[in-house]
């Protein structure tokens, strides 16, 4: 007892004494410079056992060229990194500058490379020449010793050069401490030159993305073999091998020549000999002499590095959305992935910004976007302002998605207007919330359009600011004109690539549901519980056992379909499931929407794959499509008409293979891609100010009522009809099943009491 006492006792001391941070000690770079080159010496018993072997075959399409002196550990860290990398298969040329250590006997560990004695006098610069000049691949390695390439960082590299443009490839250089050591190179006007991203983690998101940069000086370099020996200069008066590396960079791009930087061709490099400043002066003053018609064009010293790290000006967008889109989202971020990446083929540089952030995800960012997006996956809406501000004077275009965006942002992009440009900014409503309003007002059977007007002029008030206004379908593009806007731009939604063939109607069987449902109660669960409750009863009387239902689309975390997936008729599936195998096995699409304001691009997906859609009539207008020709319309809010065209199409061979190959020419039209491409030049023309003014076709609208005139609440709409005393309607209420049915029984000609989701207002409000 009296050791348990004692423990306690010391237990309530330590809470009294003052806290000591713990002490971490970091490793010197030195010390990383020693630890790393430990590496290779490691690896020389299991080489002598084994040698590095290099068979480049006849006509080798790589070739990788070092340039070495006395640096024995150095080339074998280097070697044994390419042999990993290529298995061997690639042309390797030592060009050794009369070495005394081990590099001399280099030909009993490693077999298969040319090794070119040179004399000590030369430059390291001169003897990578003369290694080049007797290298024969098109495309040539250029790899200082001590450079490792990561495992993997050839692989995408070779089809940067179909470009015709491109001379010169490299990519992230990482020290022996995993920090960047440079990711692209800036060169200022007046000769200097800043290594971007240094001291940065490795795929920081300011460095995680593909562009076209000033030059490329510390790592190993992918270059055009013949354009090396047009322009690189052995012989130029300056000091220093990335200084000559540099050097041929700019002589490169003062010819026509491109330099691309690729995050993914990944290498650990030994840190850069450093010069003293009476030769970084000479380089200076040389560099800006020789290439002084390629320089005058540069920016002047202390600009903005994020506006300069992007060589030729390439234009920038500041893409703003709630949060990264990703594939399994479904609508609406699938339409941001189509004008990302029209805007990335268009030349414009994407930098995206969600207001949400998430959680960084390497492979989702290269398996759903370009590689060229640059992506600020670890910020949100709390540091939009200082980032802005970090960022002065680097946008041209600002790109703001759908209206709880535009709430969001509006008045902080007014309060760093000194740092955005005067003009660009392009607001995409895609789906208003006055929309679905009125949509939820005609499903209880009130058509005022006058309200949807008076509320869309709110939801879109704070565009005052935008030189363009995008509009995603023709009938959204009408209201904004109603209000008064001249500046609109109607952009479709884009239609997805679509295979040559597709299944055939025996081999496919189940109706698939595929759209998401982000919230309870948004428009997508008020057609699904209209479904479910409505228009199921009907196709359970009339469809095989087989003919199940695919709850395939992404569900909110707080969204729980549990009372449907009961239903023996239908089946559930998580998140990620393959989207392009369930859109060629199933039979027919639903979408039995009947309050959304958004075109649903789960539509074009099943149509590019062959699969019909049975769709409620406001989606039907909303895709343009006719009635008995592209889909077949199942009406608005009657559940008979619905089912009966689920009911034909999927029992009906003939009148299936109709639908099926009318839907899928809809979308597989050779000038869809120039099409959408031309609406996005339009967007980017009018939002820059350089095309004419756009008169709108109507004069100003003013708001006729002073207040919001619904308030609905988030949940499925059930409505049934209901004789009430009042002229105004009931508060919504929760009713179990046979309560319906008692309320079936009842029903009279009068006001719709609603049951869910929705209060109807006051006529005389």
């Amino acid at each position: 007892m009296s050791g348990a006492r004692d423990i306690f006792a010391l237990w309530i001391q330590s809470q009294d004494a003052p806290s000591v941070a713990p002490v971490t000690s970091s490793a010197t770079a030195q010390q990383y410079q020693h630890l790393g080159l430990r590496r290779p010496e490691t690896l020389i018993p299991s080489i002598v056992r084994s040698p590095l072997t290099f068979k480049p075959g006849p006509k080798p399409s790589l070739s990788a060229v070092i340039s070495a002196c006395n640096q024995f550990r150095e080339v074998l860290s280097t070697l044994t990194a390419l042999h990993a990398n290529t298995n061997g298969a690639i042309e390797v040329i030592l060009v050794d500058g009369g070495s005394i250590d081990e590099t001399a006997n280099i030909h009993r560990l490693v077999h298969g490379i040319t090794v070119l004695k040179r004399p000590p006098s030369e430059t390291a610069f001169q003897r990578l020449h003369h290694g080049v000049a007797l290298s024969s691949a098109p495309v040539i390695i250029l790899a200082p010793p001590g450079s490792e390439l990561f495992p993997a960082a050839l692989k995408g590299m070779a089809p940067l050069f179909r470009s015709p443009d491109v001379w010169v490839a490299g990519g992230q250089s990482l020290g022996y401490d995993a920090s960047i050591l440079e990711a692209g190179t800036i060169i200022w006007r007046d000769g200097s030159f800043l290594p971007y991203g240094r001291g940065l983690r490795a795929n920081e998101p300011t460095v995680a993305f593909r562009r076209y940069v000033d030059a490329i000086t510390v790592g190993p370099l992918l270059c055009r073999r013949s354009k090396f020996l047009e322009h690189a200069q052995a012989d130029a008066p300056i000091v220093g091998y990335n200084a000559h590396i540099l050097s041929m960079c700019l002589a490169m791009r003062q010819a026509g020549g491109r330099i691309i930087y690729d995050p993914a061709f990944l290498s650990r490099n030994p840190a850069p000999q450093s010069i003293t400043t009476e030769f970084a002066n000479r380089n200076r003053t040389w560099l800006r002499r020789r290439y002084a018609p390629l320089l005058s064009r540069s920016p002047i010293a202390g600009k903005s590095p994020e506006r300069a790290r992007l060589a030729s000006g390439t234009p920038t967008v500041l893409f703003i959305c709630d949060r990264i889109p990703r594939p399994e989202l479904g609508t609406p971020y699938l339409r941001y992935f189509d004008t990302i990446s029209a805007l990335n083929a268009s030349g414009h540089h994407v930098v995206l910004y969600p207001l949400f952030g998430d959680v960084p995800d390497l492979v989702a960012r290269a398996l759903n976007f370009p590689p060229e997006v640059e992506i600020m996956e670890d910020m949100d809406l709390s540091e939009l302002g200082s980032f802005i501000a970090s960022r002065a004077g680097s946008f041209d275009y600002i790109w703001i998605n759908r209206s709880p965006v535009l709430h969001r942002v509006s008045h902080i992009l007014i309060e760093h207007a000194q740092a955005l440009p005067e003009l660009g900014f392009i607001f995409d409503l895609n789906g208003s919330g006055a929309a679905e309003s009125y949509m939820r007002r005609r499903v209880g059977a009130v058509d005022d359009r006058s309200a949807k007007l008076d509320d869309l002029e709110r939801e879109v008030d704070a565009t005052w600011h935008c030189q363009t206004l995008v509009a995603s379908t023709p009938e959204e593009a009408e209201d904004l004109r109603q209000l008064g806007y001249g500046n609109i731009v109607v952009l479709p939604n884009h239609a997805p690539p679509t295979p040559q063939t597709y299944p055939d109607f025996h081999n496919r069987s189940g109706l698939l549901f595929l759209l998401p449902i982000h919230s309870t109660g948004d428009a997508v669960h008020d057609g699904l519980n209209w479904f479910m409750h409505d228009v199921l009863p009907i196709l359970d009387r009339a469809l095989p056992k087989e003919a199940t239902i695919l709850l395939a689309g992404h569900r909110g975390e707080m969204v729980d379909l549990t009372e449907y997936t009961r239903l023996s008729r239908v089946e559930g599936l998580p998140d990620l499931a393959d989207r392009s195998a369930l859109l060629r096995s199933r039979r027919l699409l639903i979408d039995p929407t009947r309050v959304s304001s958004i075109a649903s691009h789960e539509v074009l997906d099943a149509a590019a794959n062959g699969l019909p859609a049975v769709l409620t009539e406001p989606v039907l207008q909303q895709m343009q499509w006719q009635d008995g020709v592209e889909a077949c319309s199942g009406g608005f809010c009657d559940p008979q008409r619905f089912a009966d065209g689920v009911i034909a199409l999927y029992q009906n061979e003939e009148l299936w293979t109709a639908y099926a190959k009318r839907a899928f020419q809809a979308v597989h039209t050779p000038t869809v891609h120039e099409q959408y491409a031309a609406k996005i030049s339009e967007i980017m023309e009018m939002a820059s100010g350089r095309g004419p003014i756009p008169i709108p076709a109507m004069p100003p609208r003013l708001i006729s009522k002073s207040s919001q005139s619904v308030i609905f609440k988030p949940a499925p709409l059930r409505l049934q009809p209901n004789q009430t005393a009042s002229t105004s309607a009931p508060e919504s209420t929760s009713h179990d099943h046979d309560d319906e049915r008692e309320d079936d029984e009842t029903s009279l000609e009068g006001a719709f009491a609603p049951r869910l989701g929705i209060s109807i207002p006051d006529q005389d409000r």
